[in-house]
């Protein structure tokens, strides 16, 4: 087999080994990624979704803690003494309280009283660590001012939460930022008449932080938006509190996924699935942890604009190839690696067959040769006897030819006898002393056999 011929087979079995392998391996892997995507995509999602109910206890929680804060502060004699029986040692003890509390807190950003005409009669200042009772002489009038004209009428059983935005000083957005949520109860004498309100300035970076602690355990993207879906807490930063700014107003949730905040807006909780992202979300209700909180003693609850409107949402927005990228990543190593196993176990199965087709090929040729020299010892022992008979009734001829007058023709003849036994004789000889012979084909159905001496014999 020459080098060509065997090559082009090496080629042939290859190919008919390597292509039905590669095609089965490439469709059980495609169907088994497709079938094992969904399981780890619907285990990622639920995932996810536990993820984000975690988020929302821990809001939730947060929330009651406040309110808990606000029960305290409430309920305590100091302010009571206050408001009944105001005096600069009542002032001192519920400044003193409100400072101590302030400390241990390390939530609130100011906690303050202001009477029934808008002047703030205690502050405390968290001023970044170090709390302090503000001088009375920068104390000041805030009852121009929207938590104070939302929380003066209220009720006894009534509190009003600000909207969550950034601290505001001087007419400027407060740098660094600094997230508000205010909290302000109506305080009452024992007459039943305001005296004026507490407020809590709740720092909602707090909030804030809960939530980006998360961004590196959740694989979405997770966010909170406010009722008018605009992005409270986020990984793009300059999204964040947008509505504060002139200039980027436009920059929300509705804008850009206007169908799916829609549905979001619509519903408490629930999943949308689209094309190539899912979106998980639910509900907090500030008012109503509130309300919760104190169901016993039947304290009403006020948003800013109605009770409808005042909620978050949480949100994780899920992208499915992002999501599945590190698993495809790993598939598309193992079809790699089947695939180069495949093409080896080709390259080894085609060269295996050639091998044993060239050794079938050269045993093929052994039982020839081993034929041809049977043969050859068959031939050798039947002719030499006869051929010595013909070399011995020839020379007798030869010998009565001297004796008795034959023809030249006869003579002819005689010798053309003798020549055919010399070159049969020869022949056998050479059959018998031949090392090494090769078949030559000399015709459609009829080979020769090539001796080492290159002459061709029938």
């Amino acid at each position: 087999m020459n080098k060509l011929r065997a090559n082009k087979l090496f080629a042939k079995y290859f190919a008919l080994i390597a292509i039905p392998l590669l095609l089965v391996t490439t469709i059980l892997t495609y169907l088994t990624y497709l079938n094992y995507s969904e399981a780890h995509l619907s285990l990622k999602i639920e995932n996810e979704r536990q993820l984000l109910d975690l988020q929302k206890r821990e809001i939730a929680i947060s929330l009651k803690s406040i309110f808990s804060d606000i029960s305290f502060i409430k309920n305590q004699k100091s302010l009571n003494n206050y408001i009944n029986t105001p005096s600069f040692q009542n002032t001192k003890e519920l400044s003193e309280e409100l400072l101590n509390f302030s400390k241990s807190k390390e939530i609130y950003d100011q906690i303050r009283f202001i009477d029934k005409n808008g002047n703030e009669k205690i502050r405390i200042n968290y001023n970044q660590g170090s709390p302090a009772i503000v001088k009375t002489a920068n104390l000041q009038n805030k009852k121009n001012r929207y938590y104070f004209k939302n929380s003066i009428n209220l009720d006894s059983n009534q509190i009003y939460i600000s909207p969550f935005d950034l601290n505001v000083e001087n007419a400027k957005i407060e740098i660094p930022l600094k997230p508000m949520i205010r909290f302000c109860l109506p305080i009452f004498n024992r007459e039943k008449e305001t005296k004026g309100v507490i407020i809590f300035n709740y720092l909602g970076q707090q909030l804030i932080n809960k939530i980006e602690e998360k961004f590196n355990f959740i694989q979405g993207d997770l966010f909170l938006l406010n009722s008018d879906s605009y992005y409270l807490s986020g990984k793009i930063k300059n999204q964040n509190w947008a509505f504060m700014y002139k200039d980027r107003k436009n920059i929300n949730f509705k804008n850009s996924h206007e169908k799916e905040w829609n549905e979001i807006n619509n519903y408490n909780a629930g999943m949308i699935d689209r094309k190539n992202n899912v979106y998980l979300y639910d509900t907090i209700y500030p008012f109503w942890e509130f309300s919760k909180k104190y169901s016993n003693e039947k304290i009403e609850t006020r948003e800013p604009i109605n009770h409808q409107g005042y909620y978050w949402k949480i949100l994780i927005a899920i992208n499915k190839t992002k999501l599945l990228a590190k698993l495809s990543t790993t598939f598309i190593k193992i079809y790699f690696l089947i695939l180069a196993a495949g093409l080896i176990i080709s390259f080894i199965l085609s060269k295996s067959i050639i091998a044993i087709k060239k050794s079938n090929q050269i045993k093929f040729q052994l039982e020839r040769k081993n034929s041809v020299l049977a043969m050859i010892v068959t031939a050798n022992h039947e002719l030499n006897q006869p051929l010595s008979i013909i070399f011995s009734m020839t020379d007798m001829l030869k010998r009565s030819s001297k004796i008795e007058k034959i023809s030249d023709n006869q003579i002819k003849y005689l010798e053309n006898i003798i020549k055919a036994a010399q070159k049969m004789n020869e022949t056998l000889r050479r059959f018998k002393n031949t090392k090494e012979f090769s078949f030559s084909e000399y015709n459609k159905d009829i080979n020769m056999v090539i001796f080492d001496d290159e002459k061709k014999i029938k």
